[in-house]
């Protein structure tokens, strides 16, 4: 009986560590499986998010390229030796009109940019003559980063003849000289007026009027 109740007593215990062994490998395998679901839910949000930025950027390039032509036209057509652009452009219905605002932003203009902030053109001397400035408010560092980059001639992602660019924001104001600007020498100068990737910064584009 004795030699009977010892098999007995080590094949219970041999069960319970089966068991113990088993529940150890499912939780293994749920540890695991939240692991693998957790880094397909990040990668899937920064692909959105990524895209989401994209497509903004795009939008607002369409956009600006329009308002830059249309601005070196009336340039073209009137003797302005200074002033602002974003009224003459709405009172010829020379700019989308998804870009216009019902009520002017606090500098004035009634023309807005993608991220819902304000843009403001127009024509100024800054020291080496006339030229052609935009800028764009509040707007995303990563939409700065897209925005900036220029060729050593001048051509920047939606104008050419681009001259200068100065960002500031809540960090480091930046003024990035002529170019050529590389994405990375814009991602380096956005990213420290924004005090950080997250942020967001006021990028002002001075162009040739021409």
């Amino acid at each position: 009986m004795l030699n009977g109740v010892g098999v007995r007593v080590m094949r219970s215990a041999g069960t319970g560590g089966d068991r113990a062994a088993r529940r150890g490998a499912k939780l293994a395998e749920v540890a695991l499986f939240l692991a693998i679901s957790m880094a397909i839910v990040v990668g899937g949000l920064v692909t959105y998010r990524e895209a989401s930025v994209a497509a903004t950027v795009g939008a607002q390039v369409q956009v600006l390229t329009a308002v830059m032509a249309e601005s070196r036209v009336a340039l073209a057509r009137f003797d302005m030796s200074g002033g602002r652009l974003d009224t003459i452009l709405l009172a010829s219905n020379a700019v989308p009109s998804k870009i216009v605002a019902p009520e002017p932003f606090p500098y004035g203009s009634r023309l807005r940019t993608e991220w819902d902030t304000e843009l403001a053109i127009g024509l100024a001397d800054l020291g080496a003559g006339p030229r052609l400035f935009l800028r764009l408010h509040d707007i995303p560092v990563p939409g700065c980063t897209r925005l900036a980059p220029a060729q050593a001639g001048g051509q920047g992602v939606f104008a050419t003849g681009l001259r200068a660019i100065s960002v500031q924001g809540p960090g480091t104001a930046a003024d990035a000289g002529p170019p050529p600007w590389s994405v990375s020498r814009t991602a380096e100068l956005c990213s420290n007026a924004g005090a950080g990737p997250e942020g967001r910064v006021t990028v002002t584009f001075q162009f040739d009027p021409y």
